[in-house]
C-alpha cells in the first residue's frame, strides 16, 4: 500500500504453530510430551535421510522425538530405511510393539503389503503436514 506496510490476514507458520501449541497443552495436562522413535534400520543412507525429515516433520509439532536403532518406549514408532527393507522390518517390528507403527517414505508397490502388515500410515515429501500432524495428533489422544 502507499505507506509501506504489508497487511498479511494470517500467516504462514500459523497453523505449525497452533499443532505445537496443541502439543504443548496436552504436555500441561498430562505432565509428559508424546513421543515419537525414529527407528533406524538399514541402509545407511536412506535411514539418515528419513530420519532427518521425520525430525523436523514431527518435530515441530512439539512431540518429543528419539532416534534409535533399537526400539523403546513410544508413542509413535517410525520406520526409517529403504523402501527394499520395509516389509521384513513392518513383519519383525509391528509384532513387537503396541502403539502406531508408519513409514518414513511411500514406497508404492508395497503399501498394500505394508498397510497388511499392520503399517498404521506413510509420512513424506508429498504428505500434508498440517493435516497428517494433527491426524497424528488425534490418533494420540491430544485434545483440540
Amino acid at each position: 500500500d502507499a505507506a509501506g506496510t504489508l497487511d498479511v490476514g494470517w500467516r504462514l507458520a500459523g497453523p505449525f504453530e497452533a499443532i505445537r501449541l496443541r502439543t504443548e497443552r496436552h504436555a500441561a495436562g498430562t505432565g509428559r510430551v508424546p513421543r515419537v522413535l525414529l527407528l533406524e534400520r538399514g541402509d545407511l543412507r536412506m535411514r539418515k535421510a528419513r530420519a532427518a525429515f521425520c525430525l523436523s516433520f514431527f518435530g515441530c509439532a512439539g512431540f518429543n522425538i528419539a532416534q534409535s536403532e533399537t526400539l523403546s518406549d513410544a508413542d509413535l514408532v517410525v520406520l526409517c530405511g529403504a523402501d527394499a527393507d520395509y516389509p521384513d522390518l513392518a513383519r519383525a517390528i509391528v509384532p513387537q510393539v503396541r502403539v502406531p507403527v508408519i513409514v518414513a517414505g511411500l514406497p508404492k508397490d508395497q503399501v498394500d503389503a505394508l498397510t497388511a502388515a499392520g503399517i498404521a500410515g506413510f509420512v513424506h515429501v508429498r504428505s500434508n503436514a498440517v493435516a497428517t500432524l494433527r491426524e497424528w495428533q488425534d490418533r494420540l489422544g491430544i485434545a483440540r
